[in-house]
């Protein structure tokens, strides 16, 4: 497997994107289970986006989605960041981080 984290300067704002692929061969089972459990913490995160809630809201509801997969070990980031003239910004999406979601954040 192969991840590309990748980014775009336009304008002075920047763009920030991740891709995992698999090269060379088909995924292992393992592979896959990863694969899906990163998956899905983000899509249950992503839903977990609402005006109103602590952003350590959001970080707990990825990274228990990991941890309960078996791989919260692995998880040693944060969930997430902001993005604007810097690739890294806040708000940071991170378990110790109480500032609450604005309209407009999301």
């Amino acid at each position: 497997m192969v991840v590309i984290d990748m980014g775009e300067v336009k304008d002075y704002y920047c763009s920030d994107m991740t891709r995992t692929v698999c090269v060379g061969e088909e995924p292992t089972e393992e592979m896959k289970k990863v694969y899906q459990t990163v998956k899905m913490a983000k899509e249950e995160a992503m839903n977990a986006v609402k005006p109103g809630l602590p952003l350590k809201h959001i970080e707990q509801v990825a990274r228990n989605i990991i941890i309960k997969a078996g791989y919260g070990s692995y998880f040693t980031h944060r969930t997430g960041h902001g993005l604007g003239i810097d690739v890294h910004e806040e708000p940071y999406v991170t378990f110790n981080n109480s500032q609450l979601l604005e309209e407009g954040h999301t």
